[in-house]
């Protein structure tokens, strides 16, 4: 089977999600063998507070441009929010500070010296383990640009590379001001194809396989000597859970090892043809009609999964049928006999119904999970009452917080990331230990302490 050149064979995957794509955010591990490829502003201050590092903390930014900062853009203590303190919750869901407009973003953006008296962005690693460890991302993007620029100053780091890819659909102003983002940065790119998002084709991973591409070249013409390690692909709404530094020791804990998601899928989603419906423009309304025409079985003897990359037969296999993205992914990842690096044996779904992933936490309309904000496509947007709740979870991303529905809880996440990056001060401690139980982390070790890639003799948990 020829694989795709641009896609890397490791990927951790996220849960779904509706109201983007179906495959959005996952996290791939960087192998040597790059050939065969598969697989993740201005605001009205209400107030104004510095949180500079401790004096014992210093030494991590003596050789930065600047101190590491924090503009807190309002007036709530998040610490309370995090300990579920009634009141103080009830204040911060009930004041909707000012945000930005999309114009008044790509203002912003057109000044990277604003930009960086906005938020403070490291110019050195933080870490020698972070120096070592390179990440990579893939960001999504239609809307909310004052979002996307907290997202990105959340997940930044000078080591790491980036690249946006702006929706098909978006406007003429958000493709203008995510190019301007981008320039501010020697390590962020855009993809210079945009494909138009949509829950209902196959697009989504041509989106990412373009923003792949993009990375590709991007160390080329960086001249980076220490490639990416893991990629991980996210979009507008969604957030991480842990710093950079703790997302670095746990993707070393997975030691080349997948994280895509394992579950059933109704039969009809591929045995016949969809078609997407269109608007009056012509492009996916997100919604798709089953046609009377079935297909043939799946190239390559493939079994296919439902999941949250990439080999070309199956990409175009899958280009008619119904949420084809979410099979892409988890198909390649659990074909045994592909023998695609950091693989997980699908058979095992025989014997467990359930296969424990930690990328990305979604709260579905179907979830034993409360949701406190409010629903959009069967998924929670997040509120600050959410929060004490959230912020203990264990996966590495949470989706979906929401800018204009709640603008403090995404201030609140966002000052929790810079307290865990820059001061290690946390709400909720951070234990290794509980990744190393994880199915794919434990069947890695299982590849390792035998010396074998026949997942046919591994045991699957019970």
């Amino acid at each position: 089977m020829e694989l795709h050149k641009s896609i890397n064979p490791y990927a951790l995957d996220v849960d779904s999600d509706p109201s983007f794509s179906d495959s959005a955010p996952f996290i791939v591990d960087w192998n040597k063998c790059r050939t065969t490829s598969f697989i993740f502003l201005s605001v009205s201050m209400i107030f104004i507070g510095l949180h500079h590092l401790k004096p014992e903390d210093q030494l991590l930014v003596q050789n930065k441009s600047s101190e590491a900062f924090f503009v807190k853009n309002h007036a709530f203590d998040c610490r309370k929010i995090f300990s579920n303190d009634t009141r103080e919750i009830l204040a911060a869901m009930g004041d909707k500070r000012s945000i930005m407009t999309e114009y008044e973003s790509y203002r912003l953006f057109g000044d990277c010296s604003k930009l960086f008296v906005r938020h403070y962005y490291p110019s050195v690693p933080r870490t020698a383990e972070e120096e070592a460890f390179p990440l990579a991302y893939v960001v999504l993007v239609n809307q909310h640009l004052e979002q996307i620029e907290i997202l990105l100053n959340a997940i930044y780091a000078p080591q790491n590379l980036y690249c946006f890819h702006v929706d098909l659909k978006a406007s003429h102003l958000i493709h203008a001001a995510v190019e301007r983002l981008a320039r501010c940065f020697p390590n962020v790119a855009v993809s210079r194809r945009s494909f138009p998002i949509s829950r209902a084709t196959i697009d989504t991973v041509e989106a990412f396989l373009e923003c792949i591409e993009e990375l590709y070249q991007l160390e080329q013409r960086n001249k980076v000597t220490n490639p990416w390690r893991y990629l991980i692909i996210l979009q507008n709404h969604d957030f991480p859970l842990r710093s950079n530094a703790e997302i670095v020791r746990i993707m070393r804990l997975h030691n080349g090892a997948n994280d895509v998601q394992l579950t059933s899928f109704d039969p009809q989603r591929i045995e016949m043809i969809w078609k997407p419906l269109l608007n009056a423009d012509g492009a996916p309304e997100g919604v798709e009609k089953k046609t009377g025409v079935s297909r043939g079985p799946p190239p390559e003897n493939l079994k296919l999964f439902k999941g949250s990359v990439s080999v070309r037969k199956l990409l175009e296999y899958l280009r008619n049928s119904s949420f084809g993205d979410e099979l892409f992914w988890s198909t390649l990842n659990h074909n045994e006999h592909l023998n695609l690096p950091g693989t997980y044996p699908g058979r095992c779904f025989t014997v467990k119904k359930y296969k424990m992933h930690i990328t990305r936490f979604v709260i579905w309309k179907n979830s034993v999970h409360p949701c406190n904000g409010r629903w959009r496509n069967k998924v929670c947007l997040l509120s600050s009452s959410d929060l004490p709740y959230i912020v203990r979870r264990r996966e590495l991303f949470v989706n979906k917080l929401w800018l204009p529905d709640d603008p403090i809880a995404v201030d609140c996440m966002h000052e929790l990331l810079f307290n865990r990056t820059y001061l290690n001060d946390d709400a909720t401690a951070f234990d290794i230990n509980t990744y190393v139980n994880l199915t794919a982390v434990r069947h890695r070790d299982w590849q390792l302490r035998t010396s074998s890639n026949n997942n046919s003799q591994f045991p699957c948990p019970s």
